[in-house]
């Protein structure tokens, strides 16, 4: 049997493939963050900004979260992988919930170091020079290299959700909101 993409010969090769390939993007996200709070990355940037009380005094918390629940990925998409069969929706649905947090913690810090950075521009007391430099390092270090790993780990984690599960039934939601922006939201119900 050889999926769609020609490139494996069967549906467990493929999936074990694409687990490995989210777990890479774990490992990234896991080593990045910890590179950041150890002040490896950026040379300390987030503790001193957090001492300065730029940052909020738990910047260095919501990293250490982030590294708690790249251990919680793991925990959900360990091994053995193919023998839990049983669990694996919840586990996927966890997994797909734990991402989006790891997602929503570096989206806040992004939003916070943007607010530094505009402090420095309209701000009735700006930040000193040195301040609004880091938090430019740091907002383009997020996006260089967290924010991707984040994205890939998504992608692959819906290629694992899209080859195990077989979806029930769908629902698609729209709408314009704001004139220009349209939303929209999708509802798949899977089972066997």
């Amino acid at each position: 049997m050889s999926e769609p993409n020609g490139r494996f010969e069967s549906r467990e090769a493929f999936l074990r493939s694409e687990r490995r390939r989210l777990m890479d993007a774990v490992n990234e996200i896991e080593g990045q963050t910890r590179s950041l709070l150890q002040g490896e990355a950026l040379e300390g940037a987030v503790q001193e900004m957090v001492e300065q009380e730029w940052l909020l005094p738990d910047a260095n918390e919501r990293l250490e979260r982030v590294l708690d629940l790249c251990a919680y990925l793991r925990t959900l998409l360990g091994e053995p992988f193919e023998e839990m069969r049983e669990e694996i929706e919840r586990n996927l649905i966890s997994a797909a919930m734990t991402v989006q947090e790891i997602s929503e913690t570096q989206q806040g810090l992004t939003q916070e170091l943007e607010a530094v950075e505009m402090e420095s521009l309209e701000g009735a007391q700006p930040p000193p020079p040195d301040v609004v430099s880091k938090a430019g390092m740091l907002r383009s270090w997020l996006e260089r290299f967290l924010k991707p790993a984040i994205k890939r780990v998504f992608r692959h984690l819906w290629q694992i959700i899209s080859g195990m599960l077989t979806p029930k039934s769908w629902t698609l939601q729209g709408g314009v909101s704001v004139p220009g922006l349209a939303s929209a939201q999708i509802s798949i119900t899977f089972g066997t």
